[in-house]
């Protein structure tokens, strides 16, 4: 973990694990190093059913989300069993029904903590702070997201996760994914907002946790 960081709002240092700045009380974060925190990731998001994408990996019974973030960077991150990614499936997509329903298309953005050891929790335990935005125009470059991550059957030493990735890294396609991540993290006040959820959940940032899971198993689209 950094040893401190600035607050987003106010520039205020503030040491790491403390989840309010200390002057302007604002939401902070800390955990595994990263583009800038709190960390946004973009998920795989089918625009017709509504239905955020999910892999089980073959060797057991966990569920990683594939997702996009900062600079193009692929992403996975933890969901939790089957019956944890199914209710924040139905979740996200009644979600949409009920606030989005006029939009012709959605991002559904993500954080996912896994804890590994936390005096607070019994062995594994996995949070989702998400929401999500509407816009009244369709988005191509979100249909060609969803349907590339879709064909992913594994992420290390595989040359299509690599290509992928170095796609979505490359001009325009990156400025385009770090304008819509700033947007959001703006437009949703993200910092604040991931602190006031995980504050609920009774996370209190000791133990040790990630945000990006380690992926080397072949994987089975759910």
């Amino acid at each position: 973990m950094r040893q401190s960081g600035n607050c987003p709002k106010c520039g205020r240092q503030n040491a790491t694990g403390q989840p309010f700045c200390e002057s302007c009380g604002a939401g902070l974060f800390g955990g595994t190093e990263h583009y800038e925190w709190p960390p946004l990731h973009i998920l795989a998001l089918d625009q017709q059913s509504k239905l955020i994408l999910g892999f089980k990996l073959k060797s057991g019974s966990l569920v990683v989300l594939p997702a996009i973030t900062t600079d193009g960077k692929l992403s996975m991150l933890a969901a939790g069993y089957e019956t944890h990614f199914r209710d924040l499936q139905e979740r996200v997509r009644n979600h949409i029904k009920m606030v989005y329903a006029d939009c012709q298309s959605h991002v559904c953005f993500c954080l996912s903590v896994l804890v590994e050891d936390n005096p607070k929790f019994n062995g594994l335990a996995v949070f989702h702070v998400w929401n999500v935005a509407g816009n009244l125009r369709r988005s191509p470059e979100m249909d060609y997201f969803h349907d590339s991550m879709s064909r992913v059957v594994k992420v290390v030493a595989d040359p299509y996760w690599g290509e992928l990735e170095q796609f979505f890294s490359s001009e325009p396609q990156r400025s385009w994914i770090n304008n819509l991540v700033t947007d959001l993290k703006r437009g949703y006040d993200w910092s604040d907002y991931v602190a006031r959820r995980l504050s609920e959940k009774g996370f209190d940032y000791r133990g040790k946790w990630t945000d990006d899971v380690w992926v080397n198993d072949e994987l089975e689209r759910l």
